[in-house]
């Protein structure tokens, strides 16, 4: 039951544990995306708060002390921090940036009721 487009091939109860597994990676992958939906959300909320507020975009400070408390919990389930880093990393300058976007929205309209840059595909 390997995979036709796989170059490994399985047979019997590998083929079917391997499948199974892999459903359950693909299953997890799925709520990361919906977990991530709802990060950016709420960030977004902020992004508009930081913005009206004259807020800076970045703290260091929080990040880094958050990243060490993700840190301590990743290495409590065996996660290296090597994977750990990159991926927030890359939400927090993904975060910076709109913060950025929304601020300098605000510092060009007055007028509130207009349509907010929500821009996370760059």
């Amino acid at each position: 039951m390997s995979s036709p487009d796989s170059p490994y091939p399985a047979s019997g109860n590998a083929a079917a544990e391997l499948a199974q597994l892999r459903a359950n990676v693909d299953s997890i992958d799925c709520a990361l995306v919906q977990i991530l939906g709802v990060r950016f959300n709420i960030t977004r909320q902020v992004s508009e708060l930081k913005a009206k507020h004259s807020l800076p975009a970045s703290d260091p400070q929080r990040e880094a002390k958050h990243l060490n408390e993700l840190r301590t919990l990743a290495a409590a389930r065996g996660l290296e921090a090597s994977v750990l880093d990159p991926v927030f990393s890359l939400i927090y300058g993904r975060v910076v940036r709109s913060h950025q976007d929304v601020a300098a929205w605000h510092r060009i309209h007055d007028e509130k009721d207009l349509p907010r840059p929500h821009d996370y595909e760059r």
